[in-house]
């Protein structure tokens, strides 16, 4: 039987790590379903600030988390921050019972299910993606700097102008703001809404992208767009 030598030895070892990083990496690597997400992504990429938009259905949640996700991944990230306003859909889930964080959770599923989609629910990885996750209530962000974060802002169709600018002012060194919302879907008195404005108000500063899915590019279900486009 051949002798085996350090040097060998470590030559396979460093081989059997690089393969293990790689299937990994694999694991959690952000592939979008069709041109829209490939077009959202690289507006991610380029600019600090970005706003995605468009009907419910289009991926605009699994985008934002999925590149959050990934740049923990890769090492260019170290926080996930997740946020959204806490806005009941038409109706009422009372007093929750629990810690703060216990009590956010029922409104942050929608972030949660697109992580474990990307990082599973167990392993390695996803136990990095939980060290790094930060869950930040809107109502609790005042005075906190994210830096080398990637902040997904979910609902932010949700949010008044004052939610807005506080989240979008915790930018930090080496981080990314990334908001989500259908403006079209928003839960608040029409004189609260606020992402128009502000998308309208922004949009031409450099630095801050704004990419808007269409219904040609929903990904749920084909009959949804039909639905969305009837119940205009």
């Amino acid at each position: 039987m051949p002798k085996v030598t350090k040097k060998a030895s470590r030559r396979k070892r460093k081989a059997t790590l690089e393969k293990n990083v790689a299937s990994v990496a694999q694991e959690v690597e952000l592939k979008p379903l069709n041109r829209q997400q490939d077009a959202a992504i690289k507006t991610i990429q380029k600019n600090h600030i970005t706003f995605l938009t468009g009907p419910a259905g289009t991926g605009k949640t699994h985008v934002a988390c999925g590149y959050a996700v990934s740049e923990v991944a890769n090492g260019n990230a170290e926080q996930i921050v997740v946020t959204r306003p806490i806005v009941e859909a038409g109706e009422s889930l009372g007093f929750l019972p629990g810690t703060l964080t216990e009590k956010v959770n029922p409104y942050l599923l929608p972030l949660f299910d697109s992580i474990t989609k990307l990082a599973g629910k167990t392993g390695k990885r996803r136990d990095e993606i939980n060290a790094s996750l930060v869950i930040a209530p809107l109502a609790y962000m005042r005075g906190r700097t994210f830096d080398n974060a990637v902040v997904v802002v979910d609902e932010a169709q949700n949010c008044t102008e004052e939610q807005l600018r506080l989240v979008i002012s915790r930018l930090g060194k080496d981080s990314k703001i990334i908001l989500a919302g259908d403006i079209s879907q928003s839960d608040l008195r029409k004189v609260e809404r606020a992402l128009y404005r502000v998308i309208n108000k922004l949009s031409h500063i450099s630095g801050v992208g704004v990419y808007r899915f269409t219904a040609s590019s929903i990904v749920r279900h084909p009959v949804l767009a039909a639905v969305l486009e009837a119940w205009k």
